[in-house]
């Protein structure tokens, strides 16, 4: 989204090597949260920095605010933002 995404909060660029901490980090808990397996997309390595996280997520319900809730609940989200149906 260009950086367009989030604007009602403030967000943080991560370096490579934090940007992988937090994914090996992350991962684990969103698949056990959401009872799924995650497939983080593929990105630049040599970029200097992350302002965000691609996770291609297969879920078996749709139409359903159980993900939102789950990110508001359980991560402490302050904002979150759909893209789409896919």
């Amino acid at each position: 989204m260009g950086g367009s995404a989030l604007k009602n909060i403030e967000t943080k660029r991560l370096n490579t090597k934090e940007f992988e901490e937090l994914k090996k980090e992350l991962i684990p808990k969103l698949e056990y949260e959401f009872i799924t397996v995650l497939c983080p997309l593929k990105y630049y390595y040599e970029k200097q920095d992350h302002g965000d996280l691609d996770i291609l997520v297969k879920i078996p319900f749709i139409n359903d605010n159980r993900i939102e809730s789950i990110l508001y609940d359980k991560f402490l989200c302050n904002e979150v933002i759909h893209n789409g149906g896919c």
